[in-house]
């Protein structure tokens, strides 16, 4: 009931507060009130903060080219989750390495047949599942909050253009940008196309390196 913020680690761990949802999604077709709470941060908010990071970069930086100031500006307001997952892609890709290693000692027992006792050929096993589990668990947090980050960089820089298209004359539509006026349409652009590009490429950043 109280979503991903009132759960406890473990359901948080393995989304077990999703479950009702899920359930109720297999009876009726779901609406924005059965949506999950979240207290934490909302797009709205988070727009709000990345204005006022931007506005500080902007200050402190005024040599730097605009794109150059927004880019470390969302650095800047995402930085805690970033951090966040980037360890868990770490982590990830350090534990991928193991059941390799496991498989081979599994197979080398299998081969010894019964020169080697069975028990040592069960823990290998369950030392497999185990591990497999623990990766499937650091694998899915890395991608739910690395999609959350994306999805609150995307919310907090549309409500940046729609703030600044408001400060423009006649919203935007006077404005000439590359011998083009940006007008409704332009800022509709800005707010859904090119934002969606800043989407994924905050999905792909920690591919990347």
């Amino acid at each position: 009931q109280g979503g991903e913020d009132g759960a406890s680690v473990f359901s948080r761990l393995v989304f077990q507060y999703a479950s009702p949802l899920i359930r109720k999604a297999r009876k009726e077709q779901l609406s924005a009130r059965d949506s999950l709470p979240r207290k934490r941060v909302t797009n709205r908010s988070s727009g709000g903060s990345l204005s006022r990071i931007f506005h500080r970069v902007q200050s402190a930086r005024a040599h730097e080219s605009p794109s150059v100031q927004l880019t470390r500006a969302m650095l800047l307001d995402k930085r805690r989750g970033i951090v966040t997952t980037g360890l868990l892609r770490f982590l990830n890709t350090v534990v991928q390495s193991f059941p390799s290693v496991l498989v081979a000692r599994l197979l080398r027992l299998i081969e010894a047949g019964t020169d080697r006792p069975l028990r040592r050929s069960l823990e290998v096993a369950i030392q497999l599942v185990m591990l497999l589990s623990v990766k499937m668990i650091i694998e899915n947090q890395y991608f739910h909050r690395a999609v959350h980050i994306a999805t609150e960089v995307r919310g907090s820089l549309a409500n940046l253009i729609f703030d600044k298209s408001l400060q423009l004359p006649a919203g935007g539509s006077s404005v000439v940008t590359q011998n083009a006026t940006l007008g409704a349409g332009g800022v509709l652009n800005l707010m859904q196309s090119d934002t969606s590009w800043v989407e994924s490429a905050a999905l792909q950043l920690h591919t990347a390196w």
